[in-house]
């Protein structure tokens, strides 16, 4: 059973939810959402581990969005998360946005992070800056033309704006720790970008590859095959 609480921090209170004993795993969310993306990974993975799902600064229910806005701080946030939670390392498991905070973390501290598990849909684990951000750019151009100028739509904008100036491809490289790359491709993405990782495993010097095959149009969480995603966790993290 999910435990909820929250991580008072320098940059505010960041909810967490938490299942499980063991050693601990962080799992950080994509652009917008919470922990509840991971809710049946969470229950699976908690069976050995102590499965914390945290919400950085800007998500629902934590602190807003640090001012100045990178990677780096929202990085620099988780670590002060688990020091306020008593972790002094955690494995972690990072999709879309949560990989490039997973990233930053594992290059700029990496004592604190045991594995990296680095999952996302094709166009988001490209390494290369520039193609990313292409990807990227075309699948949220709404957030930055006209229409409702809601605090979530200027926190959305600030977030991708934040992506699209982050060195992905120099922090990978930076990476010390084992790293699981998780790739979810779908027929569209695969069309569009190719299938990225097989690539990265010459971008991240220790790093192994798992791929999950999706049908396109549907939410690419991988909560929906929890089990299976567990499985090829417990099977790397020794």
């Amino acid at each position: 059973m999910l435990q909820r609480r929250f991580a008072q921090t320098r940059f505010g209170p960041i909810t967490c939810a938490e299942a499980g004993r063991g050693p601990a795993l962080i799992h950080l969310p994509g652009t917008g959402q919470t922990h509840a993306m991971f809710a049946r990974q969470i229950e699976a993975l908690s069976r050995r581990f102590r499965t914390v799902g945290l919400d950085p600064p800007g998500s629902p229910g934590s602190a807003p969005l640090p001012d100045p806005l990178s990677v780096e701080r929202l990085a620099e946030s988780v670590v002060a998360a688990m020091d306020a939670l008593g972790i002094e390392q955690a494995h972690v498991y990072g999709i879309h946005l949560g990989n490039k905070i997973g990233a930053a973390l594992a290059a700029g501290w990496p004592h604190r992070v045991g594995e990296f598990i680095f999952s996302g849909q094709s166009h988001s684990i490209t390494a290369d800056n520039a193609r990313r951000n292409a990807h990227v750019r075309a699948l949220t151009r709404h957030y930055f033309t006209d229409g409702p100028d809601d605090p979530a739509r200027r926190d959305a904008r600030r977030l991708y704006e934040a992506n699209f100036a982050y060195d992905l491809e120099r922090d990978l490289r930076r990476i010390p720790n084992r790293t699981l790359v998780v790739e979810i491709a779908t027929r569209h993405e695969t069309a569009e970008c190719g299938l990225q990782g097989p690539a990265l495993l010459a971008h991240i010097p220790r790093s192994a590859l798992v791929t999950f095959h999706e049908p396109d149009g549907v939410g690419h969480t991988l909560d929906n095959r929890a089990g299976e995603l567990a499985e090829a966790i417990f099977a790397f993290i020794r």
